[in-house]
């Protein structure tokens, strides 16, 4: 029950604090060796003693408030995490391989929230991470201290045996970063061309564009219809962050400047040589 003292010194009950349930999510990240024979006996081999091999070496994160949040390169993330299953990582992981409760904590979602802020921007802000110092496990541990409950054993151990393998721990959780960064650069590798289809469509319905060769009046109407939907929806989201390169070239159509197909040219070119 909380006691809240009243103006004349008495007390009232408003009865019991509501408490929420924390959980702990850790996500293998050496594709399953780590629970292997071998990969036991190499951790065994590289633990400073028997009592402290890790069970795995794991990402790891923390479920309470209806959302996960995890620590990385990029911050503190927060996702949701749905009631029937567990949530995705928004960082390189390979599968999950625990999931358990740690307890109940009678802090507020808001004291965490604005611990989470703060912790953002100082002691676990991204460029500050590092596999061995200050990795996902540094901050679940502090992030269980504050919500005070207790963490999984095999944290302590997975820090321990990282500062005891700086290279290799260095090798194994920089893999994952690198896959995402090389994923991400695929992907945006990719918003050129896409940026170009579509403004070159845009551009001929506005009559902007030359008609290819062969192609009638009602065929170029008809294809552009057809060819509208799905690929103009795919392209939405690269061609809203060139909305403004897009105005300031219809201005200079206008007065004369270049044609349809050279602005869109114009456009994705400059895209390209920004994300080298």
């Amino acid at each position: 029950m909380i006691n809240v003292s009243n103006l004349v010194g008495g007390v009232v009950n408003i009865g019991p604090a509501v408490c929420q349930p924390v959980e702990a999510l850790s996500w293998d990240i050496t594709l399953g060796t780590a629970g292997t024979g071998l990969g036991q006996l190499i951790l065994g081999k590289t633990s400073s003693s028997s009592e402290m091999v890790p069970e795995a070496v794991d990402h790891v994160g923390v479920i309470v408030f209806g959302f996960l949040y995890e620590y990385g390169d990029l911050g503190i993330l927060k996702t949701a995490a749905p009631l029937q299953s567990s949530p995705k990582s928004k960082y390189p992981v390979f599968y999950l391989r625990s999931r358990e409760k740690l307890g109940d904590t009678a802090k507020s979602q808001e004291e965490f929230e604005e611990w989470v802020d703060v912790m953002n921007q100082t002691d676990f802000q991204g460029s500050g991470y590092d596999v061995v110092k200050q990795s996902c496990v540094v901050w679940g541990i502090r992030a269980c201290e504050f919500l005070g409950v207790d963490y999984p054993e095999n944290w302590d151990k997975v820090c321990n045996w990282a500062a005891q393998n700086s290279t290799v721990a260095s090798l194994i959780g920089g893999s994952g970063v690198n896959s995402r960064k090389v994923q991400i650069k695929a992907q945006t590798a990719q918003a050129p061309k896409k940026l170009y289809n579509y403004m070159k469509k845009k551009l001929k319905r506005k009559g902007h564009v030359k008609k290819e060769s062969g192609e009638s009046e009602s065929g170029s109407s008809n294809t552009s219809t057809s060819e509208g939907g799905d690929e103009d929806e795919e392209n939405a989201s690269t061609v809203e962050t060139s909305d403004q390169n897009f105005s300031q070239s219809q201005e200079g159509e206008d007065s004369g400047g270049t044609n349809g197909e050279e602005t869109v040219t114009a456009i994705t070119s400059t895209m390209s040589v920004t994300r080298m």
